[in-house]
């Protein structure tokens, strides 16, 4: 009998830098796929990877007379005709809402899906962490990945690994080391998921 794959769907508004580390590294494991990727913004680059990648996309723009609720209905509706278990975000510009969160839980309550936070949390939430930690003169920063509750990088940890910043850093020096990180740690996490270590702290999903 064959084992279903475990399946992720992507969320990006940008360049799309984390989701091509994403859609590379699942698609090297016979264990799981990327069902989907969903952006915000019909001019992210990140259409063009998962082009690439043979990655079903879809566009879903908040019109001005939709509230946060019926934009994230919008996007239920399409994950309903896919059925991921995991939602990944990377680099998704929206804070998401406790309507949506409800809808990727899993049984002990866990959301089922995970952010990459461009600090060690909880130090330098919110937007531009890097320029938060490099104008902070930190000797060290790093990055969090985490499941993602209703508040701003707030959610449970997973994973966090550190990174030292030089003296004669450059902020481009500075947040290079980082998204290098980001990467490496973004694929351990997917990794601890196919093995089952992150899938048992939501008490089973599907």
């Amino acid at each position: 009998m064959e084992i279903s794959k475990i399946r992720f769907a992507v969320f990006a508004s940008g360049n799309g830098t984390n989701a091509e580390n994403i859609f590379t590294h699942i698609g090297d494991n016979p264990k799981s796929e990327v069902c989907c990727l969903v952006t915000d913004n019909q001019d992210a680059f990140v259409v063009t990877r998962a082009k690439n990648h043979g990655i079903n996309y879809h566009i879903v723009e908040k019109s001005s007379g939709d509230n946060k609720i019926k934009h994230e209905k919008n996007i239920v509706k399409i994950l309903d005709t896919y059925k991921p278990d995991w939602i990944l975000l990377a680099g998704y510009m929206r804070i998401l809402s406790p309507f949506f969160l409800e809808k990727f839980s899993g049984k002990k309550g866990q959301s089922r899906v995970i952010n990459i936070h461009p600090s060690m949390l909880p130090k330098f939430k919110g937007m531009d962490a890097y320029r938060q930690a490099y104008d902070a003169n930190v000797d060290t920063s790093g990055v969090t990945v985490h499941f993602v509750d209703s508040g701003i990088d707030t959610g449970s940890q997973i994973m966090q690994e550190s990174f030292p910043r030089y003296r004669n850093d450059t902020f481009d020096d500075f947040k290079s080391r980082g998204m290098n990180i980001e990467y490496t740690l973004y694929r351990k996490v997917i990794d601890q998921i196919t093995g089952q270590s992150v899938r048992e702290r939501c008490d089973g999903y599907h």
